[in-house]
């Protein structure tokens, strides 16, 4: 297309540490809710999705995507689980990158927000 890639953005100028758009998502093991989302940009024709994920305290399981994963750690702590790759410490200004199709399971211990990157 010549215009381009087609995209669409909430805002084009967002806050990683912001609660604001906010949605659930992704529960913790044994909980209904624990964690939220916030779509910063998609872009269609690629397809890559950028958003902020939150979570509270709790183990959440994620069976793997076809385009993988690549997120930094903005606040909190805990360790992610990459099957096939070990277990990785979390800590602000950590960047992690889960490979397509690889299971991962997050253990949070404080409250973490991440900005990630998937593909697929």
């Amino acid at each position: 297309d010549a215009r381009g890639p087609t995209m669409t953005t909430p805002s084009v100028h967002d806050d990683i540490r912001s609660d604001a758009g906010l949605v659930p998502s992704l529960p913790a093991e044994g909980r209904e809710d624990g964690s939220t989302m916030r779509l910063v940009s998609r872009f269609d024709a690629a397809p890559v999705l950028v958003a902020v994920w939150s979570a509270e305290p709790g183990v959440y399981n994620h069976p793997g995507g076809p385009g993988g994963e690549t997120f930094i750690v903005a606040t909190g702590s805990g360790a992610i689980e990459i099957d096939g790759l070990g277990t990785h410490e979390l800590a602000p200004g950590v960047i992690v990158v889960v490979p397509p199709d690889t299971a991962s399971r997050m253990t949070v211990r404080e409250p973490l927000r991440k900005l990630a990157v998937v593909q697929g």
